[in-house]
């Protein structure tokens, strides 16, 4: 996770570490500069709300894709219960 900080990471690294399911490690990568509005959405899809505030921040988020973030809606979590 402490990789994903720096901001001196190959393109490939970068790209494998967006990659990540690691909700932890994507979070710290999310706002490297030079990720692709599709890898930034790919994060998006697959962390949810763990990751879209560091995606928000990312120098190359599109317009569009900071309006798709801001209209959000992260789905509804449901809690079973137990039955005594």
């Amino acid at each position: 996770m402490l990789l994903a900080h720096r901001r001196d990471l190959s393109p490939e690294i970068r790209d494998a570490l967006a990659d990540d399911p690691d909700a932890k490690v994507v979070k710290s990568i999310a706002p490297h500069p030079g990720l692709s509005e599709a890898q930034l959405r790919a994060m998006v899809t697959r962390h949810g709300a763990r990751v879209l505030a560091k995606v928000a921040v990312n120098p190359d988020a599109t317009a569009q894709l900071l309006q798709d973030l801001a209209l959000h809606r992260p789905p509804v979590q449901t809690r079973r219960c137990r039955s005594a």
